[in-house]
Order: structure tokens, then sequence, then C-alpha cells
């Protein structure tokens, strides 16, 4: 199911999904919605640019090893890794 951007009135793909849940806690918790704005700065971007990917639902190799390595930082348990984000590649 594809999320709604309302930037560009167009859908998010797997990729919006599979970043809410690599972030967990750039969710709100009253509606679900991932923090756009939070995550580019996580990963020293513009918001533009993370809407760019969500748009186009791929990403590039190195952005992906980055976000694997922000997310799983400091955790016991890793809650995601490289073949997650493999199929969103470009």
């Amino acid at each position: 199911m594809k999320r709604h951007d309302p930037d560009s009135n167009r859908a998010f793909g797997e990729l919006h999904t599979r970043l809410k849940t690599a972030f967990p806690e750039l969710r709100t918790a009253r509606d679900n919605v991932f923090d756009v704005a939070a995550f580019a700065a996580l990963v020293n971007m513009t918001k533009e640019g993370v809407y760019k990917w969500l748009r186009a639902d791929s990403l590039p190799a190195r952005r992906a090893l980055q976000i694997v390595e922000i997310a799983n930082k400091g955790r016991r348990k890793p809650v995601c890794s490289l073949e997650d984000f493999l199929p969103f590649i470009s």
C-alpha cells in the first residue's frame, strides 16, 4: 500500500515502509507519519532529496549502507540489514 505524499500529490512505495520500520523513533505515535525532515538530518541530506527517493522508490547504494549503519547504531538487535534495501538500490 502506498502512502500519500502531500508535497507532490503522489503516493509513496515500499521504500517509505522500510524506512519507517528501520527508524520507528521517527514515526509519530498518533498517526504513524514518518518524519522526513528528521530523517534527512540523520543522513545529512535535504528533505527534498529524501522525498525524491521516496517518489522514485529507489536510492543510491552508498546511502543504503549509510541508512543500515545509522539505523542499527547502538541497538542490541539490528532493526534492518542491507538486504532489506537491495530492491531499492538504483
